[in-house]
């Protein structure tokens, strides 16, 4: 018996406010078979999740129209401009769950100016025949405030995919086959904020790997195979105030590891091969305010550790 909390539960994670309903019965406009509902503001939420179109339908022209989601359909490729001809204000999109291998030039056409979310995750752009993931199609989306191109099985990724997106917050690329920090591939928005690259095979941290997003305050480095952090990693993150460099296999760290964290708050460096507290490495971190060292080799407490922080 599905009771209320179940139904709010389900209403929350959708993004609705209302129940979903037939979007016939929601609107005579919408004649697809897809489930709608409202939001927060009272726009429209169409949720297309396993619905097979023949055709990408046209929705409604002008219609108040904010959220569409069409995951585990197995969508290879995305038709052009599906969004063009409706000129509506949408603001997120998701097409995660399917099988796309390349994205097509001008899908986005039309709604550049007001999509603040994009979840491409769990596809397949990074099983083509190329071997650096690339498309334009992210550049110049002035509102974009997260991509999410997670779990893709990327293994490089081209310069200045997010050159434009002025307003990206939160960049997703976790769960893909990168071997480095995409340095390059960061060019862009100077307002980034989280970027999580956890659970890919990233080996080494070296000196100013993101000397081009200075302003992250947080990064995910969990789960990859990360086994030197060079001098100088993070020498330009002068905002940054989270790190997680759970489960690597980080054995020791250099004294100026972490030379240039000056406001960083939390370390994670739990489920390392860590044999004793890297006591000169934390004292690079004077604003250090919880730090996780579990499931490390060390066996006794290092006496020189900052009391601070035992």
């Amino acid at each position: 018996m599905v009771t209320l909390l179940t139904l709010v539960l389900a209403m929350v994670e959708a993004g609705s406010v209302t129940p979903e309903i037939p979007c016939p019965d929601f609107s005579n406009n919408i004649n697809i078979g897809c489930m709608c509902s409202l939001n927060e503001v009272n726009a429209t939420v169409i949720n297309c999740d396993n619905v097979v179109f023949p055709t990408f339908p046209t929705l409604p022209r002008r219609y108040f129209i904010q959220e569409f989601s069409q995951r585990n359909v197995g969508w290879q490729v995305l038709p052009s401009q599906i969004f063009t001809a409706s000129d509506i204000p949408l603001r997120i999109v998701d097409f995660s769950h399917n099988t796309m291998r390349r994205i097509v030039e001008r899908l986005f056409d039309g709604v550049e100016d007001t999509l603040e979310e994009i979840n491409l995750s769990y596809n397949r752009l990074g099983d083509n025949t190329q071997p650096i993931f690339s498309s334009s199609e992210f550049q110049h989306l002035k509102q974009l405030r997260l991509l999410d191109l997670s779990y893709n099985g990327l293994k490089r990724i081209a310069d200045n995919i997010i050159k434009g997106c002025d307003q990206l917050k939160e960049l997703r690329l976790d769960g893909n086959s990168l071997s480095r920090v995409p340095t390059e591939s960061l060019i862009g928005p100077d307002g980034l904020q989280t970027l999580h690259l956890q659970d890919n095979r990233i080996e080494l941290l070296t000196p100013l790997m993101l000397a081009t997003q200075p302003n992250l305050l947080s990064v995910n480095l969990t789960n990859n195979v990360v086994r030197e952090v060079q001098p100088g990693a993070f020498a330009n993150m002068t905002r940054l105030v989270l790190l997680i460099l759970s489960k690597n296999k980080i054995e020791r760290l250099e004294d100026q590891a972490f030379a240039g964290l000056n406001v960083l708050l939390q370390l994670s460096l739990d489920n390392n091969f860590l044999d004793s507290v890297p006591t000169r490495a934390l004292a690079k971190l004077p604003n250090l305010k919880f730090l996780n060292l579990g499931s490390n080799r060390i066996q006794v407490q290092d006496r020189k550790m900052p009391t601070k922080l035992i």
